[in-house]
């Protein structure tokens, strides 16, 4: 017998935008998702549990918001700046045990296809959320006319607000070195950093 694969996603999305005039132009968007399915592990899925103990169906939301805007200062100078925030993405603690060898006996979660993944979990999917993400980049730019070719000049300011956010953690319930794993980062937001360069247009 298979087990059910149903899942439901809607989502509600705004944009708006304007066009380049009078020196600057703007565009912005949002969007809101509800979900109830099986969470998936980003480029790897595992579909539905094959037995009662493996992770079932869950309900969890995700948003994010983008805005991007350009302005021409005198002396042929660019700015343009961009914005974007992203919720943290629901997780729930995961457990995954091991039976002892004396013991005989064995425990099985497996999830369709993965007959070797033993992973449950300890809470519900959206009782966690990763942390957000909100970053501003700025970039200036000026081209110099150099007879048949220009020379741009740029300059490129990442993270201006040096926000500091966990991009992955760690979501299993375990132990290293006497600590907590649970929840200790794994991947980092990069911190503000800056970038000059030049390029040549012919």
């Amino acid at each position: 017998m298979n087990a059910p694969d149903n899942g439901t996603y809607k989502t509600i999305e705004f944009s708006a935008s304007k066009r380049q005039s009078h020196n600057w132009s703007a565009s912005g968007g949002f969007g809101y998702t509800w979900q109830h399915d099986v969470p998936e592990t980003p480029n790897v899925g595992h579909g539905y549990p094959g037995t009662p103990n493996g992770p079932i169906d869950q309900d969890y939301t995700t948003y994010n918001f983008k805005a991007t805007g350009m302005y021409n200062f005198p002396y042929g100078i660019l700015a343009s700046l961009s914005y974007r925030f992203q919720i943290g993405v629901n997780y729930a603690r995961t457990l995954s045990p091991t039976a002892p060898a004396p013991c005989n006996c064995t425990f099985s979660a497996s999830r369709q296809g993965d007959p070797t993944n033993t992973t449950v979990y300890v809470t519900a999917y959206n009782d966690f959320r990763q942390d957000n993400i909100s970053v501003l980049d700025l970039r200036l730019e000026k081209t110099v006319n150099l007879r048949a070719t220009k020379l741009r000049l740029f300059g490129d300011i990442y993270n201006i607000t040096n926000q500091y956010a966990a991009e992955t953690i760690n979501k299993g319930t375990g132990l290293s070195a006497g600590v907590s794993t649970f929840q200790t980062p794994t991947n980092i937001l990069g911190p503000r950093t800056g970038r000059v360069g030049f390029r040549f247009i012919w």
